[in-house]
């Protein structure tokens, strides 16, 4: 999180064009030749569509890369046959040509779920990693954060925006751990203050029978309409995937270029740092010694940033959380240097919080959207939508206590969405009672007003009749539901009762 920080920091120092938020809704093609010529993208924030266009365009999406090569396949109702053989001939050996009628599958997902333990679990200065557990899986103990870190499976799974682990993974990984500890160590369920999952986006081979043989290699493929998509690879070798995918934009689109320089580009935070840096706070800005550490190893050079902000009030220089070395200020700083648009984006991808312990970034959240609304100008109804939203990000990691058995786990954000779209029969945007009466009538199914206005009051945090998105994703996730709410949800999605939480 922090490296991709720094990584879209860099990009923008060097006059790169920098957007989150926004979600590419259709790749665009020049009329006359069926070239890929930019994307359009729908910013999730204003709730409008705008275009990006240019001479090449790159796909670096992970897991959803097939998603983005099939749009491209879909908008092109121009591509020649002569713009393939074309293309073929200005392009290297290492770039494959996709020649195919349609997509096939070049990605196929593997999910890894990580567990976060005291520090106890592991030396200070050492990690351990054993490449055969008890099902020929890699394990790995990491000192990280003040904490220890535990990893990893390795499975199949569905592409989700907002993948969870699952129990079964956390107690799984709880068990190999326990193989390595000496005998009057216990590893206790309740020691994980925080567990997620990440999803792989391995290059597939057709002769694997599990996604354990999959290449973890990049792949550099260059579709009919000329769109140069980067998948597989891992975060070791991300410059060196930088760098043969801009070499396949500079063949493809013919243009001028220099040198490759990304070998020896230091990122945003490393021209002036060394390893006695906070030294430099310390002396220069009067930080207490602990926080002058977490910020130098954070911030690199750019920890002035966060110091001089602590220095303006003695409540940006406070704790935000005990025990934890995070400041106020630096909740700011993601504000004002850092693209931060959430609360979820400050306590799970710029301070890290959310994934070293669920509980304490659940604890401090209020605190920080309320530096948030400050910051960026919210009203009450944003802040108390940012709440909600917060706790349904958190909701996406294990803590302490074990997590519920229930099929909702297996559901995507995009099932959650589908079912919200169900229900909300005349697209308004919210659900009310007339589209609960109606999701009864469609499916010849009758559903009492009492039933509908106790479901209404179970899923509706603001009391108006209107059940939002982040309301109903907020409810998806709630622990406690009225009978009522999540009878009529099954209703309307054709879901089993006990397959909601």
């Amino acid at each position: 999180s922090r490296m991709n920080v720094a990584l879209a920091l860099t990009a923008a120092s060097y006059g790169a064009a920098v957007a989150n938020y926004c979600d590419v809704r259709e790749v665009l093609h020049d009329k006359a030749t069926g070239r890929t010529s930019g994307i359009r993208v729908f910013d999730r924030e204003s709730r409008e569509f705008f275009d990006i266009r240019g001479k090449v365009v790159v796909a670096a999406c992970g897991p959803f890369t097939d998603a983005l090569r099939q749009m491209d396949r879909d908008a092109s109702t121009l591509v020649t046959r002569g713009w393939s053989e074309e293309l073929r001939s200005r392009t290297s050996k290492a770039v494959q040509i996709d020649d195919v009628a349609s997509v096939t599958p070049m990605v196929k997902p593997s999910s890894g779920t990580h567990v976060i333990m005291p520090a106890f679990y592991s030396p200070h200065k050492m990690g351990l990693i054993d490449p055969s557990t008890s099902d020929g899986r890699v394990i790995f103990f990491l000192p990280w954060q003040g904490h220890t870190i535990v990893g990893t499976t390795d499975s199949p799974c569905l592409i989700d925006r907002d993948p969870s682990p699952t129990e079964h993974e956390i107690k799984w990984i709880l068990g190999e751990v326990s193989k390595y500890l000496c005998s009057d160590l216990k590893v206790r369920r309740e020691d994980v203050l925080s567990a997620w999952t990440g999803i792989r986006p391995l290059v597939s081979d057709p002769s694997a029978k599990n996604t354990e043989a999959l290449s973890r290699d990049h792949v550099i493929n260059v579709t009919d309409t000329g769109m140069v998509v980067v998948a597989g690879g891992k975060w070791t070798t991300y410059r060196e995937m930088a760098q043969d995918a801009i070499d396949a934009a500079v063949r493809v689109g013919e243009l001028a270029a220099s040198p490759c320089r990304t070998s020896d580009l230091v990122l945003m935070g490393g021209a002036r740092w060394n390893r006695n840096y906070h030294i430099h706070l310390i002396q220069d800005f009067g930080v207490e010694e602990e926080i002058a550490h977490h910020l130098s190893r954070q911030y690199g050079d750019q920890a002035d940033l966060v110091a001089s902000t602590m220095a303006e009030s003695a409540a940006n220089a406070r704790l935000l959380v005990a025990h934890y070395p995070y400041v106020e200020a630096e909740v700011r700083i993601a504000c004002r240097h850092e693209y931060a648009r959430s609360a979820s984006d400050v306590l799970g991808r710029r301070l890290r919080l959310a994934f070293l312990n669920r509980n304490a970034a659940a604890a401090v959240a209020p605190r920080v959207i309320a530096i948030m609304a400050e910051e960026l100008g919210w009203d009450a109804a944003r802040v108390k939508k940012e709440q909600l939203r917060v706790d349904v990000f958190l909701a996406t990691f294990g803590g302490p206590e074990v997590l519920p058995d229930r099929a909702f786990r297996k559901a995507t954000s995009e099932e959650i969405r589908d079912a919200f779209n169900r229900l909300d029969k005349d697209a308004s945007g919210a659900i009310d009672a007339a589209d609960l009466t109606r999701v009864g009538l469609s499916l010849g199914k009758a559903v009492s007003r009492d039933a509908i206005d106790r479901a209404l009051k179970d899923m509706n945090c603001n009391a108006d009749g209107k059940v939002t998105w982040v309301e109903f994703e907020h409810w998806w996730y709630k622990q406690a539901k009225s009978e009522e709410a999540a009878s009529i949800v099954s209703i309307a999605s054709s879901t089993k009762r006990h397959e909601y939480p």
